[in-house]
């Protein structure tokens, strides 16, 4: 989950600056807060709880959040008020934290929220940098040892990876 973490934030930064003028900062700001809010205790329970159930718990929420979002996409329901922002900011936090798997309680907001396409991709960027430094910062300040063992050279690689697949991704979305 660390390496997950760690590779969403390469990633993110990357791809952050390219989106920068698409960003709402508004919605940001309803989102992160409460993710935040929730990242740091689910930091906290991802460190010292037992990792297989709480990826299964995970999972199955993940599962569940999938499916509410197909079966929600052609809904006339339409969630709207700072509440549902804030709901949905909390939980992409703790799953994220858990599970490194935030994106299916953000897609169902999106989805509920008629939040145009460009402008979500483009707010998720900075909105994930700030959990995964959040997430990162609290579960390596309980147990420094957590981190991916690899040498330069391996982080290098993984580096340019994410930067190819970035750079690949924008190349076929056209």
């Amino acid at each position: 989950v660390l390496m997950v973490n760690v590779c969403g934030l390469v990633s993110s930064v990357l791809v952050m600056f390219r989106v920068w003028r698409d960003v709402d900062w508004h919605m940001y700001r309803w989102l992160a807060v409460p993710a935040v809010l929730g990242s740091v205790p689910a930091s906290f329970a991802a460190v010292y709880l037992p990792a297989a159930p709480l990826a299964v718990t995970v999972g199955a929420v993940v599962l569940a959040a999938l499916t509410v979002s197909l079966l929600l996409q052609r809904t006339s329901l339409v969630a709207t008020g700072n509440a549902a922002k804030a709901a949905a900011g909390f939980a992409w936090g703790v799953t994220n934290a858990v599970a490194g798997v935030g994106g299916p309680a953000g897609s169902v907001y999106a989805l509920l929220s008629r939040w145009p396409q460009r402008r979500f991709a483009a707010t998720l960027q900075p909105f994930f940098v700030t959990i995964v430094v959040v997430t990162l910062t609290a579960k390596l300040a309980q147990d420094p040892g957590r981190m991916p063992p690899f040498g330069a050279p391996a982080w290098l690689l993984v580096a340019a990876m994410i930067a190819l697949g970035i750079y690949a991704g924008e190349k076929l979305q056209r």
